[in-house]
């Protein structure tokens, strides 16, 4: 059956010229004949996805801040903040940026806990690996401030949980 607004109803409702629509989660008419939408938001439904919307909101948090005090975020990582910069120190452009990308992570994050998709939970597990390698192997040669290894570690940390969590999930 097709309703007026074009939306068929159902599983494999036929829907005009013949074609069936496959039947999608949360999209069989309620009572009242309204369709859901294909998903909504809504809290985690797993350890895994409760790890994923605890990271997402840290990063999401972390974004804004680098955008709205990025001294106090560059203070909280161990890095000097000058009043004077010298001209060709793009240290503010780069912050912009990464915060930039840690807000819009951070709202990936969350949309996939929301969503509890968890191929993106398990593809995120061996890249926060990566990043903690990484930014570990920045502070040890030197490359960073000691205060850049809470950020290794803090994805380690979040990759560790979101793996034990898969793997308890799926016993």
């Amino acid at each position: 059956m097709v309703r007026p607004d074009g939306v068929a109803g159902g599983t494999g409702a036929p829907l005009p010229g013949g074609a069936r629509r496959a039947a999608l989660p949360g999209r069989a008419g309620r009572a009242s004949g309204e369709a859901r939408p294909a998903w909504t938001l809504r809290r985690p439904r797993s350890a895994a996805g409760w790890t994923m919307a605890v990271f997402g909101a840290c990063a999401l948090v972390m974004g804004v801040t680098g955008l709205v005090a990025p001294g106090a975020l560059l203070g909280a990582l161990g890095f000097a903040d000058p009043d004077v910069r010298a001209p060709a120190d793009h240290t503010r452009t780069f912050l912009t940026a990464s915060s930039m990308a840690s807000l819009n992570m951070g709202a990936y994050y969350l949309l996939a806990a929301a969503a509890d998709w968890r191929a993106f939970f398990r593809w995120t597990v061996p890249f926060r690996l990566l990043t903690c390698a990484v930014f570990t192997l920045s502070v040890v040669g030197g490359a960073a401030p000691a205060g850049f290894l809470g950020v290794g570690l803090w994805e380690g940390a979040g990759a560790a949980a979101t793996g034990y969590a898969l793997l308890r999930e799926r016993r």
